[in-house]
């Protein structure tokens, strides 16, 4: 008999995706930035989203700082898109405290924890 059951947090119990949207679009709007219109923000995520997924995946064998990921991914993203890369530090900081603010379950994680609770251990990984 199973005495307690580990959950992944990201992308298991709490989406993600949205929360990095939400993130992301706060941050730049905090630069002055224009994510409002659909078209300034898929220019702004079509940068964003292949450099993000590179740094990331590259990450493990170079010793980076979750930190120094996010900064570079911010950095590298305003010269995609033909901006003053200095930006990068604020846009990074903005991101990194909304994204820790940000929780927004997947459907049925609340219900699926709330029937396991009451029998097992829980925890994340």
């Amino acid at each position: 008999m199973y005495k307690a059951i580990l959950f992944d947090l990201d992308g298991t119990l709490i989406d993600f995706h949205a929360c990095e949207i939400r993130a992301l679009k706060d941050a730049y709007r905090g630069a002055g930035y224009d994510v409002d219109r659909e078209a300034s923000w898929a220019r702004i995520w079509e940068a964003y989203a292949p450099i993000s997924a590179s740094y990331w995946s590259r990450r493990a064998g170079r010793g980076w700082s979750r930190d120094e990921v996010t900064e570079r991914i911010m950095r590298d993203t305003l010269v995609a898109l033909g901006q003053d890369e200095r930006a990068a530090a604020a846009i990074a900081g903005r991101y990194r405290k909304g994204i820790s603010r940000l929780a927004y379950l997947n459907p049925g994680a609340r219900e699926i924890l709330e029937r396991l609770a009451p029998h097992f251990k829980l925890g994340l990984v």
